[in-house]
């Protein structure tokens, strides 16, 4: 699903302008083709109600237990008293921990990209560009996956890899026939770091021209897929995490040509349809291993009689209903604890009208429904298994309001950002972390 673009991203234009809700592979013959079909029936899961606790927002620094789940929950910045309106994880689809979970990367309103112990979370200074600035705007860096020093992103048509210990970027590929190449906000690099699907634009700002695979480790180019025919554009591309297919999720919802999200193969032959949706979701692993795109069902017309996070199987396109919750929930998905598979994390929000007189979307009686304003971790094998991990707070009016949950790898730290209910519409928010109990 498109995600909305801050008042920093749009004065930096320069940078990537956010589109649209991540050794060589040889061809090999894609499997049978396929339409997405639902599979199995609703799971029950646990549907008990949990009320989000008044409380004052917490000190800096000074962990406190969650009073509702027993969890720890620290916040780990102090965006007022350091100058920012908010300081947080970029997003649920991108890595906030680097591959030891010793330093963690945050974004700041004027597109500085903050370093953080990732243990500690004492402050350790900022990306820097070429010229030795404070690197801004929106670079999409994703930490590579094994290597802590080191994260990849993108400056213009350029693709570099930046060092920590260094304190500068390295230009690994120059796109001369494009003025800008990006990861669309939402894509990933493969789990073993070797590819990245990009977009490649002729133009400061609009549809990209063409997708296409970027093979890192053998600064390779893999064929292009013109998307600029598509009527409504794309949301974002992204590799699978195994890095054996791509999925597109195109901007407008439905079955026909250029609509929810289709997978293909890496010289962009058409496997089958995901979703007829287009909202959204993140790619996870399940317990067996097997790949999964995960998504916010509200608008797939295949299950539009109740709202279901569902699970889609990569390659097979087959949907599995994993949970039901309720219609009004904002909320965002995460697969980046991939080496704890078979879980993703979810995030609720509140969502408030433009004008503040409070939620857009909300239960008339006024209830506290399951889920509300909760970070939890939702298990991927249709069970309904829920382990539920702390309420956010989160009272969401701009778009750096809303929580963003993302957990480290092994989902021992999931770090997500709130207002705390103050100060709605005004887009100051803290970075927190919550650690559960596993």
């Amino acid at each position: 699903m498109k995600r909305p673009v801050s008042l920093f991203l749009a004065a930096a234009v320069i940078a990537l302008v956010l589109c649209g809700l991540s050794a060589g592979c040889g061809k090999k013959a894609p499997p049978e083709r396929a339409e997405s079909t639902r599979q199995g029936g609703l799971p029950a899961g646990n549907q008990a109600s949990k009320p989000e606790t008044d409380m004052e927002k917490p000190g800096y620094l000074q962990p406190y237990r969650d009073p509702v789940f027993g969890t720890t929950v620290e916040r780990v910045t102090d965006a007022e008293a350091w100058g920012y309106s908010f300081v947080v994880n970029e997003y649920s689809k991108a890595d906030p921990w680097n591959a030891d979970g010793s330093r963690i990367l945050l974004l700041d309103p004027k597109g500085g990209w903050m370093i953080l112990d990732g243990r500690t979370y004492k402050r350790l200074g900022f990306v820097k560009d070429k010229n030795g600035e404070n690197l801004e705007g929106a670079p999409e860096p994703r930490w590579h996956p094994t290597d802590p020093d080191a994260f990849y992103y993108f400056d213009e048509n350029n693709f570099l890899k930046y060092s920590l210990r260094r304190g500068k970027g390295t230009v690994l590929h120059t796109w001369k026939e494009y003025v800008r190449v990006g990861a669309t906000g939402e894509g990933n690099l493969s789990t073993d770091g070797s590819k990245i699907a990009i977009a490649g634009h002729g133009g400061p700002e609009g549809t990209p021209q063409d997708v296409f695979i970027y093979y890192i480790n053998e600064d390779r180019v893999g064929p292009k897929k013109d998307v600029s025919v598509a009527p409504e554009g794309i949301d974002w591309v992204s590799v699978t995490p195994e890095g054996d297919y791509a999925m597109i999720l195109w901007g407008e919802t439905g079955g026909g040509s250029y609509q929810g999200g289709e997978l293909f193969d890496l010289d962009w032959n058409r496997i089958g349809r995901v979703t007829k949706g287009c909202h959204h979701g993140d790619f996870a692993y399940d317990a067996e291993g097997r790949q999964v795109f995960v998504m916010a069902g509200a608008n797939d017309p295949d299950f539009s009689d109740a709202a279901y996070i569902i699970g889609y199987s990569i390659p097979e396109c087959k949907a599995k209903p994993l949970l039901k919750v309720d219609w009004y929930f904002g909320l965002h998905i995460s697969g980046r604890c991939w080496k704890r598979p078979g879980w993703v994390v979810v995030s609720t929000f509140h969502e408030w009208d433009e004008e503040g007189g409070g939620p857009a979307h909300g239960d008339p009686e006024g209830d506290w429904d399951p889920f509300e304003n909760e970070i939890f971790a939702l298990a991927l094998d249709g069970s309904g298994t829920v382990k539920r991990i702390a309420h956010d707070h989160a009272e969401k009016q701009m778009y750096f309001e809303e929580p963003h949950a993302a957990s480290n790898r092994d989902l021992t730290k999931v770090a997500f950002s709130s207002n705390w209910g103050e100060d709605i519409g005004k887009e100051k928010a803290d970075t927190y972390v919550a650690e559960p109990l596993w």
